[in-house]
């Protein structure tokens, strides 16, 4: 027999949204930062120690006029951080398609198991670059040409940005799975999955139109744009597992998996006359590529206590592939160290035990899990240079998670997710591109439009001036890995005469503070939030139809959920992204 289950999905929108959400700043009065390291406010950036300050001033310094020292100093800024003041309208284009089929195959003792999938994107969004509208007007006009948005004709520091992917790949994925009637059975499979993208992401300004103007620099170089051209990844494996009935009640599951992984592409970064040159006969393209290829495995037992009680732990060891980040050969990152241009494969050694139970006839399911992983090698992204980089570092996590769910009657149904995590980098040490003298001043910190420079004592021997001290991680938190997060659920159906049931659900989530960068400062924090969200769904007699009035976020609250640090370019400001607000509405949904 040969059952087919196929999947498609298609999701298109065009519309104004932003992104992001927010950016906030404690602005550095001295214009050497932009945005001080010691907190956020909602304070515009001091523009004299961004790219845009550097680049008017020298130009400023060809034409023989004067520039504003700070394009923001009187700029408005509102508290409320869904309101921005922004000069241009953002946009939001996505098409996307995924596919899948699988196909099931049984014969004798087997059963083989094929899954084809297809996906393909594209995606195209542009945004107001700096977060806010110049309050200085410049002494000059400039045309900037913002690509598919047209020309502007600007007087005051102005800057857009776009970014873009157009990723397509395949997928197949091949299992033959026995069922003996004895005590040992099998599982044996392979993977193959071939991926194709383009990545740009522009950067439109009047800065850079003025300085490409003034000093001669070819119209088609006075932008930025991060280009990644001809990405490929080519992966493929083997895998098996064999599973041993040792007992009535004992299992045990031994798996292997090879993986083999190639990835190329072809990267350049085009920035005014700084970088690379796209008029060049290679048009200012390098070429980048790696392999990687690794075995891993698990070992697993399961012990079944009693009817209605289970108990397995877990030992294995998982790998994510190394690559090379989206640099320009010409980044001065790779004068002072060539090795970030590539980062090293992620391992993570893991141990897991729990229990998986359901208890009182049936109507209340408890499954607790403790979990410990060591990892060497994870892969943390920062911004530094123009470039998004990625770097390894060694780290351990360990926590605890909890699913209940009781079923009192047919009528409720009453959940609770609780987890607790404890996460702590282990040894090591980075740069804090926002406080290189460690100090969180700008003492002995010299502006620079890129990233700064410190010129105070600890450089390494031979480097003055330097890029920074470095700062010691051990025992600092992982970004993003709260210590306690709570999801509790609560729901009553309603069942009708004619067969259908209406069922009134809310759920209350609750989110600890954690820090968004491995340098756990007070501006890396992100507080403690929570949201409740409700939906009312009526389900047909035979559940091949359903309609869902749902509302999320339904006291509107305007947390901050995520954060990063940008760099020296748009003065170390913190762009923010808040909770979606109060949104509601109607799904409606056919099983065929």
């Amino acid at each position: 027999m040969c059952i087919r289950d196929s999947v498609i999905n298609y999701f298109e929108e065009d519309s104004t949204r932003m992104r992001g959400s927010n950016q906030r700043c404690l602005k550095d009065q001295q214009g050497i930062l932009g945005c001080l390291p010691t907190g956020l406010a909602d304070q515009p950036t001091h523009s004299g120690a961004t790219v845009t300050g550097f680049l008017t001033q020298v130009a400023g310094s060809f034409l023989g006029l004067q520039f504003p020292a700070d394009d923001f100093a009187n700029s408005p800024k509102d508290p409320d951080p869904r309101k921005q003041y922004l000069d241009f309208t953002p946009r939001y284009e996505v098409e996307d398609l995924m596919v899948s089929l699988e196909a099931n195959l049984d014969f004798s003792d087997y059963t083989l198991t094929t899954v084809l999938g297809y996906h393909e994107s594209d995606f195209n969004a542009r945004n107001d670059y700096d977060f806010t509208v110049a309050s200085e007007q410049w002494p000059v006009t400039v045309d900037v040409d913002r690509g598919p948005d047209g020309v502007i004709t600007i007087d005051r520091a102005y800057s857009s940005d776009r970014s873009t992917t157009e990723p397509e790949q395949y997928s197949a994925e091949l299992r033959l799975a026995s069922d003996y009637n004895g005590d040992w059975n099998f599982m044996l499979g392979g993977f193959y999955l071939d991926y194709e993208g383009n990545t740009h992401y522009y950067i439109y300004s009047a800065a850079l139109e003025l300085f490409g103007r003034t000093t001669g620099i070819p119209q088609e170089q006075r932008l930025f744009d991060n280009d990644t051209t001809d990405y490929n990844l080519e992966t493929w494996a083997f895998f098996g597992e064999l599973y041993w009935q040792a007992t009535d009640t004992v299992l045990v599951t031994t798996g292997l998996r090879y993986t083999e992984e190639e990835k190329s592409s072809r990267q350049r970064t085009i920035y005014l006359g700084f970088l690379d040159d796209p008029t060049a006969p290679d048009g200012g393209y390098e070429d980048f590529g790696g392999e990687w290829e690794e075995p891993t495995g698990k070992f697993n037992v399961t012990w079944d206590v009693a009817d209605d009680v289970m108990t397995y732990v877990t030992l294995s060891r998982s790998y994510k592939s190394g690559g090379f980040n989206p640099i320009s050969a010409e980044s001065p990152l790779l004068e002072e160290d060539p090795s970030v241009a590539e980062f090293d494969p992620e391992y993570i050694n893991a141990f897991e035990v729990g229990v998986k139970s359901r208890l009182f006839d049936q109507t209340l399911q408890a499954n607790v899990t403790y979990f410990y992983y060591d990892y060497e090698g994870l892969q943390i992204s920062t911004i530094n240079n123009q470039t998004s980089l990625n770097l390894n570092y060694d780290a351990a996590i360990q926590g605890i998670e909890g699913e209940f769910v009781w079923v009192p009657t047919d009528n409720w149904r009453i959940s609770a997710d609780i987890a607790w995590l404890d996460s702590e980098m282990d040894g090591g040490s980075s740069l804090d591109t926002a406080d290189i003298n460690r100090l969180g001043t700008t003492e002995n910190v010299i502006s620079s439009p890129n990233s700064n420079l410190y010129i105070g004592p600890g450089c390494p021997e031979g480097v003055f001036p330097c890029s920074g001290l470095e700062k010691e991680l051990d025992g600092n938190e992982l970004p993003n890995a709260p210590n306690f997060s709570v999801n509790l659920g609560v729901s009553y159906g309603f069942y009708l005469d004619n067969g259908m049931e209406l069922v009134a659900a809310t759920n209350y989530y609750w989110q600890d503070e954690f820090y968004t960068r491995i340098f756990n400062t007070g501006n890396d924090t992100v507080d403690e939030w929570d949201v409740w969200n409700a939906t009312l769904t009526l389900f047909s007699d035979n559940r091949d139809w359903f309609v869902e009035l749902w509302g999320r976020n339904l006291k509107d609250d305007d947390h901050v959920t995520g954060q990063y640090l940008g760099d020296q370019n748009v003065g170390l400001a913190t762009s923010q992204f808040l909770l979606e607000p109060r949104t509601y509405g109607i799904t409606l949904a056919y099983n065929f």
